[in-house]
């Protein structure tokens, strides 16, 4: 069996972005342990499928071609660059609501957050990528892969502090991991976290041939895996005071059986992928300015089933996908230099009346945060910019024919 179609995976990265949404979306069940199944066992697979998925891919083609990972570093550290600019004004009005710092102290808090967590949570993924792709490429060069897994699976065991936190005795080993905490705030990084499912990825695509003639035991192996991860989840819900559940010890054997079994998939997929990957791609940057939005209209208006739960998860995935067709629509038309002027404008004019509104509101209304404002100017903006694209468009073409 050959590995050449490659749409599977396409359509998995897709269901695993919706799961990065669930993720990030307030309390998606009422009742507590199944919320709780939900978010942190069930959609806890996606970001490490996600990081086992570019970690193939891009071995597969630095592989074929020695400059490959240099070009794919540098445009992905580029993309980043851009997005983090976007979230900036997100991310500071965060930090002045919810943290006490001196502002001449937010240009070191701007590039601590850069280099290490994003100028807003969800960006920590691309930093962390970035760097376990460059350390696990080296340890490659000079151990074996049996050496790497231990190291950094000693790292993984350390970063699920996190997780087993109310575990640790008290010991030099828990100060310790209380002042890094207070420090780095967590251990969900491209040291702890993200290296050892790059290595997996790597693995994967260099062990494809023995992994294909595991055949259908790669199956029972998941399902097996799959039973533990549930049980490993249900002691920490029960027994486990944790800081935060992004670490499993269970996620990396069945996010590696998983994709494992995604590129050996035979089922036939007919339509092509590109645009879901392109959707992917985009519901990842963009998902929680709807998410923001979505959430404070509802406390704005008090509407409960738009703050948390599965109807607020479903708002917040149709507005992110609305925007990442826009920003594809964008990408494939581009917009000259007056168009992107004059959509600025309409943005800034829009958002100020909006604000105002929002700031005089009658007293039955909740004040909202201060980060919806600069999601909903880039929402505006979003939405704006191809419609005034279209109408100059129509006006040129107007003239052109009427000369």
């Amino acid at each position: 069996m050959k590995i050449q179609n490659y749409r599977q995976m396409d359509c998995l990265k897709f269901a695993a972005a919706l799961m990065v949404i669930c993720v990030h979306t307030r309390h998606n069940a009422s009742e507590v342990w199944f919320d709780f199944f939900i978010q942190n066992i069930l959609c806890r697979v996606a970001v490490p499928f996600f990081f086992i998925s570019s970690a193939f891919f891009i071995r597969k083609k630095s592989l074929e071609d020695a400059t490959y990972l240099r070009m794919k570093l540098n445009s992905l550290f580029k993309n980043y660059l851009f997005w983090s600019v976007v979230y900036i004004p997100i991310g500071l009005f965060w930090i002045n609501q919810n943290m006490d710092l001196d502002k001449i102290l937010y240009p070191f808090v701007l590039l601590f957050g850069i280099f290490y967590c994003g100028t807003y949570y969800h960006l920590w993924y691309i930093p962390a990528l970035l760097f376990s792709l460059l350390v696990v490429t080296k340890l490659l060069y000079r151990f074996s892969y049996k050496i790497v897994f231990a190291f950094l699976g000693f790292f993984y065991l350390l970063g699920s502090l996190e997780t087993y936190y109310s575990l640790i005795p008290n010991s030099v080993m828990k100060h310790f991991f209380d002042t890094y905490i207070s420090v780095l705030f967590t251990t969900r990084n491209g040291f702890f976290y993200a290296p050892i499912f790059i290595a997996c990825g790597f693995y994967i695509y260099d062990s494809k041939e023995k992994l294909i003639k595991l055949g259908h035991s790669i199956r029972y192996l998941l399902l097996l895996m799959v039973l533990l991860l549930i049980a490993e989840g249900y002691f920490i819900f029960r027994y486990s005071d944790y800081l935060d559940c992004n670490f499993l010890l269970m996620l990396v054997p069945v996010s590696f059986l998983l994709f494992t079994l995604g590129i050996q998939s035979t089922i036939p997929i007919s339509f092509k992928t590109n645009r879901i990957r392109l959707l992917t791609q985009y519901y990842y940057f963009i998902h929680i300015i709807s998410i923001v939005l979505i959430a404070e209209i509802g406390h704005y208006m008090n509407w409960r089933f738009l703050e948390e739960g599965l109807s607020s998860f479903a708002f917040a995935a149709l507005l992110t996908h609305y925007l990442s067709l826009q920003i594809i629509r964008i990408k494939e038309s581009p917009l000259s230099k007056t168009v992107w002027s004059f959509s600025l404008f309409v943005s800034f004019f829009l958002t100020g009346i909006l604000t105002a509104l929002l700031l005089h509101s009658k007293d039955s209304y909740s004040p909202v945060h201060l980060e919806v404002y600069p999601c909903m100017f880039i929402c505006i903006l979003i939405f704006i910019s191809p419609i005034v694209g279209s109408m100059k468009t129509s006006t040129s073409l107007k003239k052109t024919i009427s000369g």
